[in-house]
């Protein structure tokens, strides 16, 4: 993501994250493993913006809504909810998936030393 200017960096692409999240949301499905290792950006130089995709849905699981709890820990160490580490029983997927959100933004947009401290 170093070739991306700002714009891109900051703005574009974290609301195509965002939009992709609710679309999956709203269309019945967690991901459950969001990561920036699960997340590619097409940055064709024929596109004047580029796209992001979401990888990986091995550990996604079909939802009806916030509502909807599991039981089983998914995703992976340092990205997951801490609901979901501290293995307190039953969690939203959806409540999960958003909490993920903000830590690839912030692993993203703020980089390394924000990342740095978490497991």
């Amino acid at each position: 993501m170093e070739d991306l200017n700002l714009e891109q960096r900051h703005h574009t692409l974290p609301a195509q994250f965002l939009e992709g999240i609710a679309f999956l949301h709203d269309h019945g499905v967690a991901h459950l493993d969001l990561k920036p290792d699960n997340v590619t950006v097409n940055n064709d130089v024929l596109s004047a913006i580029p796209r992001l995709s979401m990888t990986d849905f091995d550990m996604a699981e079909f939802i009806t809504g916030v509502e909807t709890v599991i039981e089983e820990q998914c995703g992976t160490t340092g990205w997951m909810a801490p609901e979901e580490v501290a293995n307190e029983g039953v969690y939203s997927p959806v409540l999960a998936d958003r909490w993920s959100c903000d830590q690839v933004f912030c692993g993203v947009l703020v980089g390394p030393l924000y990342r740095r401290g978490l497991g």
